[in-house]
């Protein structure tokens, strides 16, 4: 996926409000018949339907949701799956009516907004009993949108929604097909949580090691010098936590100098 592609909103919230707003004057009502007429439909996938064994399932997308951004999920562990979760293992990822394989990566989550500069410190294991934010390519999805991670525990050739074989149900190359396989059995749960929003800007920063004189020590906090030599790299490095040889951790308070 090129980079450069990526779509970008100015406003995820404000996005939000007016798609919703466009979508309540459709001319047509929730609770209304429709008839659709599907094109360029495989015969393959034609003859294996039958209405009493089959359904299609069919949503109707807001405005940029076909459109791929990064997108951002707030997660909790689940107390049953204790496996380490590494960052960009391959995941089937649940979120509203979409249903992906992704390899998110992890970064924590601040509490009470994005932080001074958006800066969140990257995360290689999703730790048991956190939350941690993950991070995706995928398409926009406006929320309110519960996010459901599952173990990748699959098999090739058959299809996610249907169950049939993927070369039936879609009559593609099962190499180039989205929703690869599952087995019958149930799937590990991994997390469960919700859609932040869609956001590139979100910083994930790897881990950097910073030296300096020990100035002065107090009980709570001490005073480092020669770490920094200008000030807007303090304000860069202060959202994000810090932790030294011994274990202790903290932010950055104010620069002195």
């Amino acid at each position: 996926l090129d980079y450069g592609r990526i779509f970008q909103l100015r406003s995820y919230r404000r996005a939000q409000r007016r798609v919703r707003e466009v979508a309540d004057d459709a001319p047509v009502g929730a609770g209304r018949y429709v008839t659709l007429v599907l094109t360029e439909v495989p015969a393959t996938v034609a003859a294996a339907w039958h209405p009493s064994t089959s359904v299609w399932t069919m949503f109707g997308l807001l405005q940029h949701e076909h459109k791929m951004s990064v997108l951002n999920f707030n997660l909790t562990r689940s107390t049953e799956y204790t496996e380490p979760i590494r960052s960009k293992d391959r995941v089937l990822l649940q979120y509203g009516y979409r249903r992906l394989w992704v390899n998110p990566i992890y970064s924590h989550s601040t509490g009470g907004g994005k932080g001074t500069n958006n800066v969140h410190k990257f995360s290689r294991f999703f730790q048991p009993g956190n939350a941690a934010v993950a991070t995706i390519f995928a398409p926009i999805q406006f929320g309110p949108v519960h996010a459901l991670m599952f173990h990748s525990n699959a098999t090739p050739g058959v299809q996610l929604d249907t169950g049939l074989p993927t070369d039936v149900a879609t009559g593609l190359d099962t190499s180039r097909t989205a929703t690869v396989a599952l087995t019958r059995e149930p799937l590990p749960l991994m997390a469960t949580g919700q859609l932040l929003e869609a956001s590139p800007t979100r910083i994930v920063a790897k881990r950097v090691v910073l030296t300096g004189d020990i100035y002065r020590v107090h009980r709570r906090s001490a005073v480092i010098r020669h770490m920094f030599f200008n000030r807007e790299d303090v304000m860069w490095f202060k959202p994000v936590e810090i932790y030294t040889k011994q274990g202790r951790r903290g932010h950055l308070r104010a620069p002195i100098g």
